[in-house]
């Protein structure tokens, strides 16, 4: 994130919640948990710096590549930063919380 300057990040001016925010993110870094999940499942590229034993939906998130576990400065300086396009977008505002319920209904039957 050498060449980051203020012009490239986006200051909120209203409240968003965490699925939009994560659907129109062009990557999320976290430590660890649900919003990982749920950025891996809305095709957002996901890092997380999660140090403790991972889960086995986020070893298998790990495994088919939707979910990147970082251990080093080195390795945060390699993520890319990639502007998603508008046609990349997955569905915004109460599509998500549909897009997420339905994927998990699906999994439980």
């Amino acid at each position: 994130f050498r060449h980051l300057s203020e012009e490239r990040f986006r200051v909120l001016t209203r409240p968003v919640d965490g699925l939009n925010l994560i659907s129109a993110a062009d990557f999320v870094i976290s430590g660890g948990g649900t919003m990982n999940r749920e950025a891996a499942l809305l095709g957002t590229p996901v890092y997380s710096f999660f140090k403790g034993k991972p889960g086995s939906l986020d070893r298998n998130l790990a495994a088919s590549g939707k979910l990147v576990f970082i251990s080093s400065r080195d390795e945060v300086s390699q993520i890319p930063c990639q502007r998603k396009q508008l046609t990349q977008l997955q569905p915004v505002g109460l599509e998500v919380k549909k897009f997420v319920s339905r994927f998990l209904i699906e999994q439980l039957q």
